[in-house]
């Protein structure tokens, strides 16, 4: 990734309902009272109609607001039967009747109606203008309220605001209201499956089940017909459908989250009841890999602005053969304790990296082995032989920027591929190396020729030991320029083709599906930058290196975190992966500090990620199966119970990819510190410990006994152990 890259700020996450509803703007049509005068405490019936312009992207509520003559309001918010999400694009959509409750101490006199939609971020606007009193809530009806005991003789009150089509009004659809059973406290509505994943399990669906709870504590378990249970997107990118529901199968669709909502209607009263579901359609577990990047080399001359970054330092063309590689590899394994893991080669291509683009078909020569004929037939021996070491190796590549020094820059320059100014002239948006100009692809354009299709599948064709990891990284993998400016201002405008960063999206999804359908997960750099707001590639990207989603919103199984902080070890709730390319960079050979980073950041990330992050209430995380990350008495704690897997700086987490075992690890050092150990590890009576090596572990002491359920440990400064049952085997130790 080249420097000027990094400089590109994150879009936040909150900028998503900007784009939600960019094209989403309803408007209500109609709104029938089923009586224009009432009485203190009685009930309007009160039914809406909307002209819809959907479907939204996100659902939203409606919000009532019933003004009396004093300025007061009386709340009179209503749940929606037909989500926004699956409102026509067309047509309108009918609620109701829904009551307004007046109280019994409504004082006579004029009432007026306001509503409105709104997300958790805030209102949107609807086509109404003529009637919104400001701070987006419009006026659509009134009645009277008259004294009590007052003679009423009421009217229905219908108030037109836009003309209504009656033949393309839809509804949700009709519940068959339960009879000849007791009154029904409530309901809960579940999954047995709260992932699936259609590519590794193509016929896999999850059962829902629909209870029904008593005040008398009894409870049956309801049919399909006695509800409907419907399903929407959660999170999506485009929006698409995540799942269906087929009786009382759940069946994946596409990448994403999505809502599964249950109405039961019983006496004239409606219950519901929701869960989400994901469906993560990849090929791999990201939230549970360790996931690297190894920088190669870079030939050329920086630029005098980049002549001082690390990258370019004396003897940057040549940092790391692909025979040294694997030794980075194995000293990795080792201090990791075969963790699964992904690496992806930086510059292995011919001029190391960000050379050569849009080409991928040379290795780079300088860092074959003696040994072998040519550096293609050294990198897949690399590729092979760190699957030895837990270790799938894979490829860091780019797919939007070109130089006319590639080998096929003639070819994207005639077939219009390459991104223009406003004047149509080829457009450099900067320069790294000397002498070597940078320019972008145009990504539609290349798709519709064929391109982008033929160098992927040219590269899996070359080489063939990449289709067993299933993994490729894309670099810098953007819609358009920082602000939203487009990539190709040329192309961007209407009388050329209008590729709006919009249309890039629309053919970065077709990229992502298609090396899917080759069998590969694309991860990228980033989701929230570079791209249209809100546009993260949920369901698509499995993984990023700088995390920009919503760790509430998106669970870790569909969007798993890389480094989230560049100076630091970030948020010591969730965890993170790491990078490992800034330590290999400067000494390869020792790794200094990458034990330690690994201890601090991956190893509680790859225990927390296998749960569900339920809420953040004071700055506290809860997570599933009872653990809790939160800040006591000032230590950043980690706990399961009495069970602590970290305070401060000092982690004792369960590695969990190994038969039973714990490492334990201190950045300043401890004596006689008592850890009490897990649940599961009750029946332990004494352990083995091992200092962690570049080598492999090292006995430090055997059968070191339980106390209480209690291990006394002391560790040395930016020491790391294993703990495993006395007599158990260690994992193989990587040679």
């Amino acid at each position: 990734m080249g420097v000027w890259k990094l400089a590109l700020p994150l879009l936040l996450w909150c900028l998503l309902p900007l784009a939600a509803f960019a094209e989403f703007k309803p408007a209500v049509a109609r709104l029938s009272l089923d009586r224009d005068r009432v009485h203190p405490g009685d009930t309007v019936q009160a039914t809406y109609t909307f002209r819809s312009s959907g479907p939204s992207l996100i659902e939203l509520s409606p919000f009532v607001h019933v003004v009396r003559p004093d300025g007061r309001h009386i709340g009179a918010d209503f749940s929606l039967d037909l989500p926004t999400t699956e409102w026509p694009k067309q047509g309108f959509v009918r609620e109701g009747p829904v009551p307004i409750v007046m109280p019994t101490d409504a004082a006579p006199g004029n009432y007026q109606v306001w509503v409105g939609l709104f997300t958790s971020s805030g209102r949107i606007e609807l086509d109404n203008p003529d009637r919104q009193r400001g701070s987006l809530e419009y006026h659509v009806a009134e009645f009277e309220v008259v004294a009590a005991g007052s003679k009423v003789d009421p009217k229905s009150a219908v108030f037109n605001w836009l003309p209504v089509d009656e033949t393309k009004v839809v509804a949700a659809a009709q519940i068959t209201a339960l009879s000849g059973d007791k009154p029904i406290d409530h309901i809960s509505l579940t999954v047995d499956r709260k992932v699936l994943n259609p590519t590794r399990e193509p016929q896999a669906t999850g059962e829902l089940t629909l209870t029904a709870f008593y005040a008398d504590k009894s409870q049956r378990k309801l049919a399909p017909s006695e509800a409907v249970v419907k399903a929407r997107t959660k999170c999506a990118s485009g929006g698409v459908e995540v799942v269906a529901i087929e009786g009382n199968k759940v069946v994946p669709k596409e990448g994403g989250v999505a809502t599964l909502e249950a109405t039961v209607v019983q006496g004239g009263k409606r219950l519901k009841a929701s869960t989400d579901v994901g469906v993560a359609p990849y090929y791999r577990d990201y939230h549970q890999t360790l996931v690297l990047k190894l920088f190669l080399g870079m030939e050329g001359d920086p630029v005098e602005r980049l002549a001082n970054d690390p990258t370019f330092r004396k003897g940057h063309e040549v940092i790391c053969t692909f025979e040294e590689a694997l030794e980075v590899i194995r000293k990795t394994d080792n201090l990791t304790h075969g963790i699964p893991k992904i690496i992806y080669l930086v510059g292995w291509q011919k001029g190391g990296h960000d050379h050569g683009y849009p080409a991928w078909g040379e290795v780079n020569p300088r860092l074959k082995r003696e040994q072998d004929t040519t550096a293609l037939e050294s990198l897949r021996w690399l590729i092979r032989e760190g699957r030895k070491y837990n270790t799938t190796v894979s490829l860091h590549i780019n797919m939007a920027d070109a130089y006319k020094q590639s080998p096929l820059w003639d070819e994207y320059l005639a077939k219009d591929c390459i991104a223009k100014d406003e004047n149509g002239q080829p457009y450099t948006l900067g320069i790294q190396v000397k002498g070597e100009d940078m320019y972008n692809v145009v990504y539609p354009k290349e798709w519709e020729a064929g391109l982008a299709q033929r160098r992927i599948d040219g590269l899996i064709q070359m080489i063939p030991e990449l289709k067993a990891g299933h993994t490729i990284h894309i670099d810098v993998f953007i819609a358009n320029r920082d602000g939203g400016k487009p990539i190709s201002p040329w192309h961007a405008k209407p009388e050329n083709g209008g590729l709006t960063p919009d249309k890039y999206v629309e053919t970065q999804r077709k990229i992502f599906h298609y090396w899917r359908q080759r069998g590969f997960d694309v991860t990228g750099e980033g989701t929230g930058w570079a791209h249209p707001p809100g546009e993260h590639f949920v369901g698509l990207q499995p993984m990023s290196w700088w995390y920009s989603w919503d760790p509430m919103q998106i669970p870790e199984y569909l969007g798993a975190r890389g480094r989230t902080d560049r100076g630091g070890d970030g948020d010591f709730r969730f965890g993170s992966s790491m990078h490992g390319e800034e330590i290999w960079k400067n000494d390869k050979d020792n790794m200094p500090g990458f034990l330690g980073m690994f201890c601090r950041t991956t190893l509680p990330w790859y225990y927390l990620s296998r749960l569900e992050r339920q809420k953040i209430e004071n700055d506290a995380l809860s997570y599933s199966d009872g653990v809790v990350a939160q800040n006591e008495s000032g230590k950043r704690i980690i706990r399961k119970g009495d069970f602590i897997l970290r305070e401060d700086d000092n982690l004792f987490v369960p590695a969990l990819w190994n038969k039973k075992e714990i490492i334990a690890y201190s950045k300043a050092g401890y004596a006689n510190k008592s850890w009490q150990l897990p649940n599961d590890w009750d029946n332990v009576k004494s352990v083995d410990i091992y200092r962690i090596t570049l080598d492999g572990c090292v006995p430090l002491k055997k059968s070191a006994p339980i106390t209480d359920g209690k291990l006394t440990l002391s560790l040395g400064k930016d020491e790391a152990v294993s703990v495993i049952p006395t007599g158990q085997q260690l994992p193989e130790k990587s040679k």
